[in-house]
C-alpha cells in the first residue's frame, strides 16, 4: 500500500508539467521546437509508466485480498 502511495505521488507530479495535454514552454524552447516535442514525449512517457505500476500495484494488492 505504501509503494501504492508512493507511485501515485510520482504519476500526479507527472502531470503538474503536463498541464492537462499543454505544457508551457520553457524559456530556451517554444511550442513546436524539437526540444518542446521530445520534452513532452519524455513527460508523456514517465506517466505511462507510472500509470502502469499504479495499474499493477492495485491488481496486486486485490489480488491479496482474495
Amino acid at each position: 500500500a505504501d509503494e501504492l502511495a508512493s507511485e501515485e505521488k510520482l504519476l500526479h507530479e507527472a502531470k503538474v508539467p503536463y498541464n492537462n495535454g499543454r505544457p508551457l514552454p520553457l524559456a530556451d524552447d517554444g511550442v513546436g521546437s524539437p526540444k518542446y516535442i521530445d520534452r513532452v514525449k519524455q513527460i508523456e512517457q514517465t506517466m505511462r509508466h507510472h500509470e502502469r505500476n499504479v495499474a499493477s500495484l492495485k491488481q496486486e494488492l486485490a489480488n491479496l485480498k482474495l
